[in-house]
């Protein structure tokens, strides 16, 4: 073999070892992409039980929450008591 056959050789070698890189990184970054979005889907869900656990055991908090989330309540309605 010549010098110019091994140097064509090495830069098919190179661009298939690109190719494959190229290919791995679209697996990884498909693969992270769902980790990162179980994550936040956990998270979300972690932070909705707090905030449910906050409201059941306060219950003045609680009624606040259900006027608020009621159709008939007008935002006069929503004024710190005196």
């Amino acid at each position: 073999m010549s010098l110019e056959q091994l140097a064509n050789v090495g830069e098919a070698l190179g661009g298939l070892a690109v190719l494959v890189s190229l290919i791995y990184l679209i697996f990884e970054l498909r693969r992270s992409t769902r980790t990162a979005r179980s994550s936040n889907a956990w998270n979300s869900t972690v932070a909705l039980a707090e905030l449910c656990e906050v409201l059941a055991d306060n219950p003045q908090l609680s009624e606040l929450t259900m006027r608020c989330h009621s159709p008939e309540t007008s935002p006069e309605d929503l004024t710190p008591l005196r």
